[in-house]
């Protein structure tokens, strides 16, 4: 069980903090439920404490955890599947798994994708929403300011 002030980071929605833990009634249903709270956009959602993890629900990477994310950052890919719907299904279900590993991964190959091609719409705004959360879970993770963070992805990304 999370304690209220724990950084989290929860999958679509990226890193913040559990707010409080009530006992609520949340559309019907009678149960204990986390308040969270997400820095990036002063979003504020309730989970279920008994589904919370098998929702994504996580702490946020240590600090040591992060070499890997820029490494897989700055690894060579190839966005393969032609389809953009097909595309699109994939990486939203890795950020869906929400792992820090799964979005750098979506955030690598659509940045591989826009430079290459471009993006369509919606996955513009994916792109945008992995990066936001990637982003913020690494300034909470203790590794930067939030430009030079930036600018390390962008490196990483060779943007």
């Amino acid at each position: 069980m999370f304690k209220v002030g724990e950084k989290i980071c929860y999958p679509l929605y990226g890193a913040g903090h559990v707010k409080a833990i009530a006992q609520q009634d949340a559309l019907g249903k009678e149960g204990l439920y986390y308040t969270l709270f997400f820095y990036n956009d002063g979003i504020k959602i309730m989970v279920p404490v008994d589904r919370a993890r098998q929702n994504g629900l996580r702490h946020v990477i240590q600090l040591e955890e992060t070499d890997a994310v820029f490494a897989r950052l700055r690894e060579e890919c190839r966005d393969e599947e032609p389809n953009w719907n097909r595309r699109y299904r994939q990486n939203f279900e890795k950020l869906r798994e929400g792992s820090a590993l799964m979005v750098a991964d979506v955030v690598k190959r659509l940045a591989v994708r826009e430079q290459e091609r471009g993006l369509a719409p919606e996955e513009q705004k994916m792109f945008k929403t992995a990066r936001r959360c990637l982003l913020g879970e690494l300034l909470m993770a203790g590794c930067g300011t939030e430009d030079e963070l930036e600018a390390r992805i962008n490196e990483c990304l060779r943007l």
